[in-house]
């Protein structure tokens, strides 16, 4: 346990019936808690003062990173450092668990949040891929809200910063994915596999569950979400040419929109399904 001085700021973990009490819904190192000074209500997480996960967080809360537009995880409130290091964050809330819309006035603000929420998380993900980070546990739990739009990816107990000399000419290092995360068929195999395109296909994954727990389905999202699932990492798409589909098959540019509306051409022409894949 580390010193009282160690706290100061917060309540203290052996004060009785305090706000940084273990929460049995969270895993074991993690707390929630509260800021004296202002209530703010933060996460506490318990970690290892080496570890990957800490390097990851810290890389992406640096001033360099933490301001960037792209960027979209939660930074580091406070991080303080003794035998372990605990990390200190905003408390979000869960993401993806909107309720099915019961009017077409709800399926339409639904389908606009959901559509706000894919941009969002792919450019989030092209931000970690371009700083050479896989995530590497992407998945409905691993991805919060805030409530007031915006979205923000967590848990980098498994991710990976690679040197800045990595590209996809270097050695692809073998990724060993615990069960309980989105696994490509190729880690399935027990075979190397592209951190990256393994991202790629846990986000594909994460939506296509994402969409079943809303209870509708967007029209064109099949097509985004498909390449995604490839069997072949090196056919998946990357997060660069993902945000591109995305713009070309919901038309997000104006001009191209406004030639849209001239033409008696509907844009969804079929209606198509996608199953989540079952390992």
């Amino acid at each position: 346990m580390a010193s009282p001085e160690f706290w100061s700021g917060y309540p203290h973990p052996s004060e009785p019936e305090d706000n940084l009490c273990k929460d049995r819904g969270l895993p074991d190192g993690l707390f929630r808690g509260s800021r004296r000074r202002d209530g703010k209500k933060v996460v506490i997480k318990a970690v290892h003062i080496d570890s990957r996960e800490l390097d990851v967080i810290r890389y992406l809360s640096s001033p360099l990173l933490s301001t960037h537009p792209a960027n979209h995880t939660i930074h580091i409130v406070e991080l303080r450092e003794e035998s372990r290091a605990f990390i200190i964050q905003d408390e979000w809330n869960s993401s993806f668990a909107h309720c099915a819309p019961s009017t077409p006035r709800a399926f339409l603000y639904a389908v606009r949040q959901c559509l706000e929420g894919i941009i969002i998380v792919s450019h989030g993900l092209d931000f970690m891929h371009s700083h050479n980070i896989a995530h590497l546990d992407i998945s409905r739990s691993n991805i919060l809200t805030n409530c007031f739009g915006a979205y923000a990816y967590i848990d980098f107990e498994l991710s990976r910063r690679f040197p800045p000399t990595f590209s996809s000419d270097a050695p692809i290092p073998t990724i060993c994915c615990p069960r309980g995360t989105e696994i490509p068929p190729e880690a399935e195999r027990g075979d190397a596999t592209c951190p990256f395109k393994t991202d790629i296909w846990a986000l594909g994954v994460t939506l296509l569950r994402a969409c079943k727990a809303a209870g509708f389905e967007i029209p064109g999202l099949v097509p985004f979400i498909q390449p995604m699932l490839n069997e072949s990492p090196r056919n998946r798409p990357s997060t660069r040419v993902l945000l591109h589909h995305f713009d070309q098959i919901f038309m997000l540019d104006k001009g191209r929109e406004r030639d849209r509306e001239k033409s008696s051409t509907p844009m969804y022409t079929k209606r198509q399904s996608i199953a989540i894949p079952t390992r």
